[in-house]
């Protein structure tokens, strides 16, 4: 059962770093680490971007470069997934990929951006990347959107999810997130098909790329 947790209620975490086993014992050595960021944000609003066919042709700079209108009042917090680093600047970068890891290292993007990533490999890593916070095990589309919600978003926009079997754990995993934050908002943008269990959320809305560009003014 995933519950809802929020970032303005998290100070941080314990981190178990080694574990060793001394005559028939478990000793465990733990390290606690803060919560190293503050997001703020004017207009609540998210967009959480996967490499899916939606997002093969869109011109990305439009979402890297979205003023938000009149003082940037309803600008989007951008949460990208994996290899979408080298297309868009984002302003949180979720990745649980070592190939993709080792690509960032070597290009230095974790230097002057926040990317995301598992314990295991924070630890792995040391002082490149970012928790995720409470070891929130979910592929990395869903991890994108459950952070966004941990957050205080409350309107999610959802784009290059295209998914088509609705037995695929990344759908039932995206719609156990949508469940549980049923207070926000979420859009399915596609100009494809949108999975049965998507459509069954009576928060979550499909709409279009036009639609899409026309409500968040990009």
């Amino acid at each position: 059962m995933m519950q809802k947790l929020y970032r303005s209620e998290y100070p941080g975490e314990f981190v178990i770093i080694d574990t060793v086993f001394s005559n028939g014992e478990k000793k465990q050595t733990r390290e606690w680490v803060n919560n190293p960021i503050e997001v703020k944000s004017t207009s609540r609003r998210a967009c959480c971007i996967a490499p899916g066919e939606d997002t093969e042709t869109f011109p990305m700079i439009r979402l890297e470069k979205h003023p938000g209108g009149l003082l940037g009042r309803d600008r989007m917090q951008l949460y990208a997934t994996e290899t979408l680093w080298k297309k868009l600047n984002s302003d949180f970068l979720i990745v649980q990929d070592q190939y993709n890891l080792n690509e960032i290292l070597e290009a230095g993007y974790q230097n002057d951006h926040i990317v995301y990533t598992s314990t295991k490999l924070c630890i792995e890593n040391p002082g490149e990347f970012y928790l995720i916070p409470y070891g929130i095990r979910l592929l990395s589309p869903a991890t994108a959107l459950w952070l966004a919600c941990f957050d205080g978003h409350k309107e999610i926009f959802m784009f290059g999810y295209n998914y088509y079997d609705e037995d695929e754990k990344i759908v039932s995993q995206i719609k156990k997130v949508m469940d549980t934050y049923n207070d926000v908002n979420f859009y399915h943008v596609t100009d494809n098909i949108s999975p049965e269990l998507f459509r069954r959320c009576i928060n979550c809305e499909i709409i279009g790329k036009r639609d899409f560009v026309t409500r968040c003014d990009i």
